[in-house]
């Protein structure tokens, strides 16, 4: 990935200049091979990852908490580099759930981006989260995928969760 940002995005740097670091992206992901080998590379490097960090857990049962899990990995690292259309991300996300477990339950915590750019101190612009959360807006057509209000009061988003939690294992 280094190597593609220095040949191809050369000077572009997303936290000084988001827009220019943008257009320069899409312009360069235009090309099919290049789109090809960047989408190979990541699913190279992301599976492997998730398989051995799941697999001890995922075999003896246990309750695996994931931090935005192949969702983030569709959305950020191919559906806004490549400009996906929303079928395009749908269809990476169902490829994806066929390699790995597909969740029992995922939390989308939605805010807009104006709240959530405040918050965020890794966020090289706002853009940078208006262009990703209309695909994050999309999951929650997923029937794994539960919305929960990021403006609450953290203690009242974590109970909301753990309430879904508990009604998933019939505690509820």
């Amino acid at each position: 990935m280094a190597l593609g940002r220095a040949v191809w995005l050369h000077g572009k740097d997303q936290w000084r200049n988001y827009e220019s670091y943008s257009i320069k992206k899409n312009e360069t992901m235009r090309n099919r091979l290049l789109k090809w080998t960047y989408t190979s590379a990541i699913f190279v490097d992301f599976y492997p990852q998730i398989w051995l960090k799941l697999v001890l857990h995922y075999s003896k049962g246990k309750i695996i908490v994931l931090d935005r899990y192949i969702y983030d990995t569709v959305i950020s690292d191919l559906s806004a580099h490549l400009n996906y259309s929303m079928h395009e991300t749908d269809m990476a996300i169902r490829v994806g759930l066929q390699i790995l477990p597909t969740p029992d339950m995922t939390f989308l915590v939605d805010l807009p981006e104006e709240v959530a750019y405040r918050r965020k101190n890794d966020v090289p612009h706002i853009d940078y989260l208006k262009e990703r959360r209309k695909w994050y807006q999309q999951i929650l057509s997923r029937p794994e995928v539960q919305k929960i209000n990021g403006e609450s009061p953290i203690e009242e988003i974590v109970e909301d969760m753990l309430e879904s939690m508990n009604s998933l294992n019939g505690k509820g």
